[in-house]
């Protein structure tokens, strides 16, 4: 038997026929398929019968067609035709999603195969991927691949269980995540509230439109943010109309900085190999694990998806709405009033009297969080230490004694402090000590902890005798913790 010929109509099916086929064997695609990269430029056989403006404008007409009993897609019968396809790879799980069913079956002869794929968890499409495999005798391709793809997901899951014990933020995605989605939330430490699990390694109910007030009632530890069929572009255009609402600011996850964006077209949307991807990185998010998160995996925090496309400004608490125009730290009268009573009441946050926003206040940020969270807060102690550059300046500046980046959990072992000025006998000293720690037979299995002294000039920024600026300190020595004194000009 030749090799196959397969077109797949649905963007979830083309990478699963990658999988357990190689995209060599497909001839055909939709107009949605654009991964992997290898099937670019195969005809599309698809399009959309309504342009999309905006979320509002497509949720009308997608509610319009279907009530009318009109297709939202066109498929071109003649161009499926030329191609002579053995097998065509689609779905019947949601008419949204692509060509349904009958028109396919209407468009092909009754010796064409047709594969329906319709996975409700991260089984069904491991199974979906043995079962393509089957039809298309590469049994052998299908199975190592969906192998590879179990051991992935042994490996995360297995990390989000020592991380997770007796903690499990709840992650919301903004319209319900369904079917798959709250299992790989449950998967990665976490708990759906709105739409879990009906049980395990089982998918959750379809999404449903959700009120603002269920909404806000779940009183989530996480936002993700990942719009069917939008990517991070599409998306930070979108998410105005959700983040000026008034009871935005309010939620725990925005007043913390855990809003996530991720593309919503490539992601967790398409039930196929990526939903592992998806899972990998949500490991990495809720529990602090970068190492897991795919290379290259489509996502920002909301901070920086707002920093990049401006349009997409909106509230969170503390941050200028655009870093470019505004000083989060020039406070006026009002504020510094407002500031002053808040901290004399012993409130967290008060309420800036001239845009409405929440804002933490210092001694909350000092005396409760203990850290910068890199979010540019108004009132930050710590110097904005932990600002990204593309978040804006690091405006604030420090008060008083402290430690600039404090470790999640305690060291056992030797600890050496060390004056750092950052001229080279600085590097030279601790890298002497460094290796008189390796040296020492009776420490090589104990962590070594070093802390780097470091004086700051309180009113220029600067540190060391050298004269750089306290921007560049986490960037010299990432791994390092330091700790930060405040000096004034003239001192000893």
């Amino acid at each position: 038997m030749g090799q196959h010929r397969v077109v797949s109509l649905l963007p979830s099916a083309t990478e699963v026929v990658a999988a357990a086929a190689g995209s060599e064997v497909l001839v055909g695609r939709s107009h949605e398929c654009d991964f992997p990269l290898a099937i670019d430029n195969l005809p599309a056989l698809t399009s959309a019968n309504n342009d999309f403006v905006s979320s509002a404008q497509m949720n009308d007409a997608v509610t319009s067609s279907l009530q009318a009993g009109n297709s939202l897609y066109r498929l071109d019968d003649q161009l499926l035709a030329s191609l002579r396809p053995d097998c065509v790879v689609t779905q019947d799980l949601c008419a949204v999603c692509a060509v349904d069913l009958s028109t396919v079956q209407r468009a092909v002869s009754d010796s064409v195969q047709i594969l329906c794929l319709n996975p409700f968890t991260l089984e069904d499409v491991l199974a979906d991927i043995r079962r393509v495999g089957t039809a298309l005798h590469t049994e052998s391709r299908a199975e190592t691949s969906a192998r590879k793809l179990e051991h992935r997901i042994d490996v995360a899951c297995k990390l989000a269980a020592a991380r997770s014990a007796g903690v499990r933020p709840k992650v919301d995605p903004l319209f319900p995540g369904g079917h798959w989605t709250p299992q790989i939330v449950e998967l990665a430490g976490g708990v759906h509230p709105i739409n879990p699990p009906r049980g395990p390694k089982l998918g959750a109910k379809a999404s449903f439109p959700l009120d603002h007030a269920t909404f806000i009632e779940s009183d989530c530890d996480w936002i993700v943010i990942c719009p069917c069929g939008l990517d991070l572009r599409q998306t930070a255009k979108e998410l105005p109309a959700l983040t000026s609402q008034p009871w935005w600011p309010g939620l725990r996850a925005v007043q913390k900085g855990q809003v996530a964006v991720c593309d919503g077209h490539q992601m967790f949307n398409r039930p196929g190999p990526r939903l592992v991807d998806g899972l990998e990185w949500l490991v990495g998010l809720l529990w602090d694990c970068p190492e897991t998160i795919p290379r290259g995996f489509p996502w920002m925090m909301l901070e920086e998806l707002q920093q990049l496309y401006p349009d997409a400004a909106a509230v969170v608490p503390g941050v200028a709405v655009s870093a470019a125009d505004s000083d989060p730290c020039s406070l006026t009268p009002d504020i510094e009033a407002a500031h002053a009573a808040a901290q004399s009441a012993g409130s967290n946050t008060y309420l800036d009297p001239v845009t409405g926003y929440t804002v933490f206040t210092e001694g909350f940020l000092r005396d409760k969080q203990g850290f910068c969270c890199g979010n540019r807060c108004r009132h930050c102690p710590f110097g904005h230490f932990m600002v990204e550059p593309m978040r804006g300046k690091r405006t604030a500046r420090f008060k008083g004694a402290t430690h600039l980046r404090p470790g999640k959990h305690t060291v056992k072992g030797p600890v050496t402090c060390i004056i750092w000025h950052g001229g080279p006998a600085s590097h030279l000293l601790l890298r002497a000590a460094q290796a008189r720690h390796q040296n020492t037979p009776e420490q090589t299995q104990q962590t070594w902890a070093p802390v780097l002294v470091v004086a700051v000039d309180g009113q220029d920024q600067v540190w060391g005798r050298r004269g750089i600026k306290i921007e560049k300190l986490r960037y010299k020595r990432p791994e390092i913790h330091f700790q930060k004194m405040e000096i004034r000009k003239g001192s000893t």
